[in-house]
């Protein structure tokens, strides 16, 4: 019998005892939806750590996102192609950073400042359309900075890597200003918002924040097994120099290899992986240049 299968010595060794780390997590959940809410003056006592992380759960509002974007954003980081004013960054930029917080968008432009002026002094110097940031990259630069913030401060992964937890950030009802309240002056209701799946395969692929990603990363899966389906299936008719000339002939980045009929017909694709298809290039504008550079972003359909 494997040991492995039933449980190991350190697992019976272990049964039964409290695990400290997730009461605390049950009971900072239960706060947030309930009318009571989790409040930062006993949240101290018992989960004194989640002062490190909890206002990276809180989103910035559009006017404070802007406020930042405004003020530290210079259009000379981006290519020339990408937005003709900072109004017209914003909106494309915003749509995929409605999760982000205020902490986050601050940090990531002040630690990368030095950056983004050398790749604007660079886009002066060479005027060159190929230098630059697209809005898409910036949007995953401030993302992936938001996830090292997360791992640093030691945010539990529950509340944002399997589901994405988003909070509100109210005054205290049981503080007073002169400082008669039960609770600290400085105290902070947190309430739950809403919470943000990393992937959604329903009804509308893309809604939200991180979604953009998690779609872009199974178009690519489906494009490997796309190439991988048509590989097999010219080699079993044909020698590999045949099949590597019809191979290179298709352009595996263009929109109309997945949507056409016949095509999606030898990539045995099924029904689910048809609608993602279909859905998302309604959904995504999806540009090939000419130097075989992929630019995806989502449509202006997205604001809802």
């Amino acid at each position: 019998m494997s040991e492995g299968l039933f449980g190991t010595a350190h697992n019976f060794a272990t049964y039964g005892v409290q695990d400290d780390t997730a009461i605390k997590q049950k009971r900072f959940i239960d706060e947030i939806t309930s009318s009571y809410g989790a409040h930062s003056s006993e949240l101290r006592k018992y989960y004194d750590s989640s002062k490190n992380w909890r206002n990276l759960l809180v989103p910035a509002s559009k006017a404070e996102r802007k406020d930042i974007i405004f003020n530290f954003l210079q259009l000379d980081i981006l290519k020339e192609t990408e937005a003709k004013d900072l109004d017209e960054a914003f909106d494309r930029l915003d749509k995929m950073l409605t999760s982000v917080s205020r902490r986050v968008l601050e940090d990531f432009f002040e630690n990368n400042i030095v950056v983004h002026n050398a790749i604007g002094a660079m886009a002066k110097h060479t005027k060159s359309d190929n230098y630059g940031l697209t809005i898409t990259v910036l949007a995953g630069d401030i993302l992936n900075w938001e996830t090292k913030m997360l791992k640093k401060e030691k945010c539990p992964q529950r509340f944002w890597k399997t589901s994405r937890l988003q909070l509100i950030e109210v005054p205290c009802e049981f503080t007073k200003s002169d400082g008669t309240g039960d609770h600290r002056k400085d105290c902070k209701q947190y309430e739950k918002d809403g919470t943000v799946e990393w992937h959604d395969f329903g009804s509308r692929v893309g809604v939200g924040r991180k979604k953009y990603f998690a779609d872009l990363q199974r178009m690519r899966d489906l494009k490997m097994k796309a190439i991988r389906i048509f590989i097999s299936k010219i080699l079993a008719e044909h020698d590999y120099e045949y099949m590597k000339e019809r191979l290179v002939r298709i352009n595996w980045e263009h929109p109309a290899v997945y949507t056409q009929p016949d095509l999606v017909a030898l990539f045995e694709f099924d029904e689910d992986e048809k609608s993602f298809i279909n859905e998302y290039f309604n959904i995504y504008d999806v540009q090939v240049q000419d130097n075989g550079d992929v630019i995806t972003r989502m449509k202006d359909v997205m604001e809802e």
